[in-house]
């Protein structure tokens, strides 16, 4: 087990982009390459091979997100990089799939188990790390920002009366990539705290919780705390009626209807009285923060149908289709304001995949919720603990990209969490087949007894 966690933590720290050493930039492969063989020697190919063919949607998400990743249009990307991008990919999600499965089958680990051991240890790990880089002052990244971004009071501390600037960490490449990774453990740990009230990772939790909140005040990203406190109330409320088993089926909704949701609610919210305490100014909210104006250069775009639109323009399609350059001026403050993308999953993947892409996306989305509600009342704790997931993952979607290499940490999470869900439901459905025990009858008994009750 540790070594699939240090695996999975010197994956987040990406050592690889800080050092021009190649024996550095080979340890987080041949790490992964290790771990892949450990465990392909304790598995079953044939088992592997029927796991994946039970669940096609996310194995072709993958490839697509990886052929995206072979028509990219960043500038300067070299194939050299591509082709080890794609590599370490399939060795580090290969090797995740055989651990995860192998302590599920042959160790008996649950949901919980695998959620706790190697997502909230290695990423309350790589929050750490940040931390203790941050307050020793020390800086690996060039920031994405210029000072007039940074240089921005966080507002939630101020009702605290404590005056700090936004903080950018270390080994982030912008604000809002790192808070909606820290937002999505936040949610775990919180359900599994509050929600779950699972003994055995009481103190993980908790710690984890603590310092993904501490980490989200001082970044200032205020949806990425309000989203896992309202979907922790939303499930308190309902978590015991069916009303959960009912609606999970129809999350993928989100994926389409999230832009047109944020569109008209957001708006109202300038209505309210205590608005002004978690807003920077009133704009942010008429205009969704600058992203109703890009979703409507994006819409334009989208109305215009193009042939290339089935498939996409592969990875920053964005930028590759020149939409981005309309709304560079959006970004003035920022480095490369040409390149950010449109701040949406369902545009990102429009661009980048096209709707082809869209609809494998929202059948990962559509198969994971039905087998969510499927197996809610057998097991109810990993329903709620994946129902959380998914829902931060299609609400901070609406606004942020969450799909492919954009944000590789979340791009890890995001698999490795559906991975465990995969794996775990697969084996429930395995073992309800093999315990399964059709009753043998008579053929004369029956008869006899149908002629008695006709008689009768």
């Amino acid at each position: 087990m540790a070594l699939v966690i240090l695996t999975i933590v010197i994956a987040l720290l990406q050592i690889n982009s800080y050092s021009d050493s190649s024996v550095i930039k080979t340890v987080p492969i041949a790490l992964s390459a290790l771990c892949l063989y450990y465990y392909a020697l304790k598995s079953n190919i044939n088992t592997i091979l029927a796991l994946i063919g039970q669940n096609k949607s996310l194995l072709f998400l993958l490839v697509m997100i990886l052929i995206g990743n072979f028509r990219s249009n960043y500038p300067d990307q070299t194939i050299g990089f591509t082709i080890s991008r794609t590599i370490s990919t399939l060795l580090l999600f290969s090797a995740l799939l055989l651990a995860i499965r192998y302590y599920v089958y042959k160790r008996g680990f649950s949901v919980i188990d695998i959620v706790a051991n190697f997502i909230l240890i290695p990423y309350t790990i790589y929050f750490l790390v940040n931390f203790a880089l941050w307050i020793s002052g020390v800086t690996l990244k060039e920031s994405v920002m210029t000072e007039e971004v940074v240089n921005k009071e966080a507002v939630l501390l101020s009702y605290l009366g404590l005056t700090i600037n936004r903080v950018q960490f270390p080994l982030s490449t912008g604000l809002n990539n790192y808070a909606v990774i820290i937002g999505a453990i936040f949610s775990i740990s919180l359900i599994l705290l509050i929600i779950i009230q699972d003994k055995k990772y009481k103190l993980l939790s908790f710690f984890s919780s603590v310092t993904s909140l501490s980490t989200l005040l001082l970044i200032d990203s205020r949806v990425a705390i309000y989203f896992p406190i309202l979907i922790c109330f939303f499930l308190k409320l309902s978590k015991n009626s069916n009303f959960l088993v009912k609606i999970t089926p129809r999350l993928f909704y989100l994926v389409i209807l999230g832009p047109l949701f944020l569109y008209l609610f957001v708006p109202l919210l300038a209505y309210l009285p205590f608005i002004d305490m978690i807003t920077r100014n009133s704009e942010e909210l008429a205009t969704g923060n600058s992203r109703f104006l890009i979703w409507s250069i994006c819409l334009t775009e989208f109305f215009n149908i193009k042939p290339i639109h089935l498939v996409g323009y592969g990875y920053f399609g964005h930028y590759g289709s020149g939409v981005s350059l309309e709304w560079a001026d959006i970004f003035s403050t920022w480095i490369d304001g040409d390149l950010k993308t449109s701040h949406n999953t369902l545009f990102t993947i429009l661009f980048d995949y096209g709707y082809l892409g869209l609809i494998i996306y929202s059948l990962v989305i559509y198969n994971t919720s039905k087998r969510i509600s499927k197996f809610w009342n057998i097991n109810t704790k990993t329903s709620l603990l994946t129902f959380g997931f998914i829902s931060f993952n299609l609400f901070a979607g609406i606004t942020e990209t969450l799909i492919g290499f954009y944000s590789p940490n979340y791009f890890i999470l995001f698999f490795l969490f559906l991975f465990t869900e995969m794996v775990s439901n697969s084996h429930k459905t395995t073992l309800s087949q093999t315990n399964y025990k059709p009753v043998r009858t008579n053929p004369l008994s029956t008869a006899y007894s149908t002629l008695v009750t006709t008689i009768n």
